[in-house]
């Protein structure tokens, strides 16, 4: 049964804390090599993504069936495989440098859908992190190209898998392309291409702004 909205704050900042802690502690620890600046919101699928898609492929169905049909194997066919892989992601970006590293996958709270984890996870990227780095494969991800959006928006560093700088129309171009390919698929993309759309107005109207400030 889901939480109650006084159930679903009272969790939220039950995680802002433990994240803040995290981010406080890892400020305090003696480092013996060089460290980036600033913490890191490490994005990595977990509920979608390219696994999602190969599942519903395979099994013949589509994604949001699938998963409501289907729990316990898509837990272990999309949604293990992904906090695993967000997991060794965050250890990645630690090892490029950057010793404040946020994890998505590493917090969870029972009864949440979607929405209220990226109602949270928007504070954290706006609040907390510096730079907004993405995993390999991320552009299938609706979570993660929402986070990329938020990246836009809140004008943070962004950053590939390498750790080296990601253009925001790079990126674009990447959620583009993968929408393209699950429409090819026969799958339905609307839910990335929303979000696609959402990015590119984002960029249309950022643009206009700086024409606007030069030839004022």
């Amino acid at each position: 049964m889901p939480t109650s909205v006084s159930e679903r704050l009272a969790q939220e900042d039950t995680i802002l804390r433990e994240i803040r802690s995290t981010l406080s502690t890892y400020r305090t620890m003696g480092l013996a090599t060089p460290r980036r600046k600033g913490a890191v919101y490490a994005s990595s699928p977990i509920t979608s993504g390219i696994r999602l898609y190969a599942w519903s492929q395979r099994s013949g169905g589509s994604p949001e069936d699938l998963r409501r049909a289907h729990p316990d194997e898509f837990r272990i066919h999309v949604m293990q495989p992904n906090l695993d892989d967000g997991t060794a992601f965050g250890e990645h970006v630690r090892k490029l440098g950057w010793p404040l590293v946020i994890v998505p996958g590493e917090f969870f709270a029972k009864g949440w859908a979607q929405d209220h984890y990226m109602s949270l996870w928007r504070q954290v990227i706006v609040r907390y992190a510096r730079s907004v780095a993405f995993n390999r494969n991320w552009q299938w991800s609706t979570g993660c190209a929402e986070e990329f959006l938020i990246a836009i928006q809140s004008n943070k560093r962004i950053m590939g898998w390498n750790g080296r700088p990601l253009a925001a129309c790079d990126g674009a171009n990447l959620i583009r392309w993968a929408v393209n390919n699950i429409d090819r698929q026969g799958l339905d993309p609307k839910p990335l291409y929303d979000l696609w759309r959402q990015i590119d107005l984002t960029l249309e109207a950022m643009k206009a702004q700086r024409t606007k400030r030069v030839t004022a």
